[in-house]
This record gives C-alpha cells, structure tokens and sequence, in this order.
C-alpha cells in the first residue's frame, strides 16, 4: 500500500475504514497530531512498531465503537485512547480506566502481552468476539487463542477455555504453563485421564 500521510484527525473527518494505521511519527504534543499511515492489517502484528487501531470504550451505558488507541509492539502497550469523533478529544487509558470504562482493541494481536489488554470486565464477550475473530485470521493463532482461552477460563467457560488452549499448543503454545492450564481444566471437568497425561506432557518439557 503506498504510503499516504494523514493524521488522526484525517481518521476521523474523513470516516477512513482502516482498522490499523501505522504511526510514522509520535513527537507531536497531542495524539491527535500524529502522522499516519493507513495499512491493510487486519491483526496487529508481532513487529517491532507503533500503531494506532480501532478500539471500544465499553461502560455500563453500552459501547462506543467510534474510537481509537495507539499500541506499541512487541511489548503490546497502549497509552491514549482518541475518543468523541463529533468533538474529537484523547486521554490516556488509565483516566478512562479510572472513570469505571474498559478500553480494548477492536482487533486481536499476534503480539504477546496480558490478556486483560482484552478482558473488558463490564462487558466481556466484546472482547471474546474480537479475539474469536481474530483466531479465524491468524496464520500464527497461538498468542489469540491464549488470550481467548484465559478470559474464558476466567468466565468459567471452561470447554470453551479448553478448546482454545488446545490450539494454542497446536500451533505452538508459549509456555510450559499452558500445558499447565490445559491439565487444570480436564481436572476441574473431572477428565482426570487427560489431565494426568497433560501432568506428565509438562513435566517432560521442565525436565528437559
């Protein structure tokens, strides 16, 4: 895609539809003032880069789909989110966090970090759809399926959790501590076969 400068207050007046845009210069004073890139990425990626995606303020009064965050990768870090598109303002996402509101991604990341950069506790199965999503798109699949699997786990979804965790180590789980889950939940399901056997999967990797 060539690269076209905008910022984003061009995003936002111009009702562009990309999900991801890459930043190509964040010296500004305001967010609102960075340049940007538009990009055809549909999952963050697991680079070394800063972007600013489309994301959900989630609070009890519903979801505001009109907004976005800046994430930094690999680290998959988020400072502002830019939020009311008809007056456009930012803020960083600890001032909305504090204010009782969740914001996530409005697409997965292929870029390790906490799967609470997905759990929107008021809300959760936004996030859920999100990473659903985004498992469909992965060619890598692992780190969403993880943080589709924790937050299940969490929602005591535990097959749902299960199943999730299952691809993640098909395609080449992160930790040993997966494996770990895994047997966690076939004992909380009462498959005590299965669970040993994961016992005995995990303890193969430490020993080695």
């Amino acid at each position: 895609m060539k690269c076209i400068r905008i910022t984003p207050a061009d995003v936002i007046e111009q009702n562009l539809d990309f999900k991801i845009y890459k930043i190509l210069d964040d010296e500004g004073e305001s967010p609102l003032k960075w340049n940007l890139t538009p990009t055809s990425l549909q999952i963050i990626p697991n680079d070394t880069g800063h972007y600013l995606v489309k994301a959900f303020i989630i609070d009890e009064s519903g979801v505001d789909t009109t907004a976005l965050i800046n994430v930094s990768t690999p680290e998959r870090i988020a400072d502002f989110t830019i939020y009311d598109f008809n007056s456009p303002k930012y803020s960083s996402i600890s001032e909305q966090t504090g204010i009782g509101k969740n914001v996530i991604p409005a697409v997965a990341s292929d870029a390790f970090g906490s799967y609470e950069f997905y759990y929107a506790r008021n809300n959760p199965d936004i996030g859920i759809e999100v990473l659903k999503n985004g498992v469909i798109l992965s060619t890598q699949k692992t780190v969403i399926a993880e943080d589709l699997a924790y937050i299940l786990r969490d929602e005591k979804r535990l097959e749902d959790a299960l199943n999730y965790f299952l691809i993640a180590e098909e395609y080449g789980q992160s930790s040993e501590f997966i494996l770990f889950e895994i047997e966690q939940l076939y004992c909380e399901m009462e498959n005590y076969k299965k669970a040993l056997e994961y016992k005995r999967k995990r303890e193969k990797i430490k020993n080695n």
